[in-house]
């Protein structure tokens, strides 16, 4: 027997009027009801619960329609949400239509500010963890070399590839970046001042200081090795 006999599925509407802040939302779980709306169901938003914690309860809590069915329930409310332009009016709540388009809400300076802090890799012993798993004997290829198989699977890969006449001319004479003193002074300094920022570490087997990830991870290969 179809579990919809034991359920009405539904689509309703609340609002803060004071606030003119509304949502349209679809209700069609296992034995659901209308007689739950805000009694034991007040809707999955997180935006709703943010404003019922806000402002308090919506003024406005109705039933706008029922179903026999859930699909039939589903279908008019991504019919009525689009029809309303919800992703584009900043009155409705609603952060997506039926799953399918959803509204990119910019995070606040304030938000962006302590995600960037609570960034764990950009944390100085996060960061020498992550160079000790994969430095040395902690590396999963340490000790390894290509097969000749290998090797020649990749030979293979490029056999019959062609430069084109422009890619053969830079590579050569002063075209050639990696000739050309000016530019590798150039991108040394980029680099230089790149590298003022790098974090401070301390070898966890020597107890060094090295400044910088590069530095560290050499480090760490020669220390653990000897």
């Amino acid at each position: 027997m179809s579990n919809s006999i034991y359920s009405v599925p539904y689509t309703y509407h609340i609002a803060w009027s004071n606030i003119n802040k509304h949502y349209y939302g679809v209700r069609y779980a296992k034995g659901c009801n209308p007689k739950d709306i805000w009694v034991s169901y007040f809707t999955s938003s997180k935006l709703v619960a943010q404003h019922r914690k806000k402002y308090g309860e919506p003024d406005i809590i109705e039933i706008r329609r029922t179903f026999d069915n859930p699909h039939k329930a589903k279908i008019w409310e991504s019919k009525v949400l689009r029809r309303l332009k919800v992703l584009k009016n900043d009155k409705w709540l609603n952060a997506n239509i039926g799953g399918d388009q959803y509204i990119i809400r910019k995070h606040s300076s304030k938000t962006i500010k302590k995600m960037s802090q609570n960034n764990a890799s950009k944390r100085p012993e996060v960061r020498q963890a992550i160079a000790m798993r994969q430095t040395g004997a902690h590396n999963s290829f340490y000790g390894k070399k290509h097969t000749s198989e290998s090797n020649e699977k990749r030979k293979k890969a490029l056999l019959g590839i062609k430069r084109s006449k422009e890619f053969k001319e830079n590579r050569m004479g002063e075209k050639n970046v990696a000739k050309r003193s000016d530019v590798r002074i150039l991108i040394s300094q980029k680099v230089k001042q790149a590298r003022k920022n790098d974090p401070i570490v301390s070898c966890v087997n020597c107890r060094k200081v090295i400044k910088g990830a590069p530095s560290f991870s050499s480090h760490l290969r020669k220390c653990f090795k000897s």
